[in-house]
């Protein structure tokens, strides 16, 4: 979950000491694969393991990173003007199409969603 003070953490469904994974969230939207979760910071996602260890940066094609989904394979960003993409673990990020203010972002049957 985020906290508003910005802190990205982690615990277990049988409720133990939350952990802290990240401290730079600017909106409440994270994304889980199979081994990184996700979290917009400003223009950019930030993301770290499950579990815990070193938060890499992953640059942009927009100005504003609002939601953030992962279908595993890809992370989709929604961001002010435009809905971009980068591989799982990081990777050259791209725009997959330009629509103003997409929000509601959702990924499945290999489709992508937003409103």
């Amino acid at each position: 979950w985020t906290e508003q003070a910005g802190a990205v953490r982690q615990a277990t469904k049988l409720g133990n000491q939350p952990k802290t994974l990240g401290t730079t969230a600017t909106a409440a939207s994270i994304a889980v694969d199979a081994a990184h979760v996700y979290w917009p910071n400003a223009a950019s996602i930030d993301f770290a393991p499950i579990g815990g260890g070193v938060v890499s940066e992953q640059a942009l094609p927009c100005t504003a990173a609002a939601e953030v989904v992962t279908d595993g394979s890809f992370v989709y960003v929604a961001c002010s003007d435009r809905i971009a993409r980068f591989p799982s673990g990081g990777g050259g990020a791209t725009t997959v199409v330009v629509d103003g203010s997409p929000h509601g972002l959702r990924v499945a049957g290999g489709a992508l969603f937003w409103d």
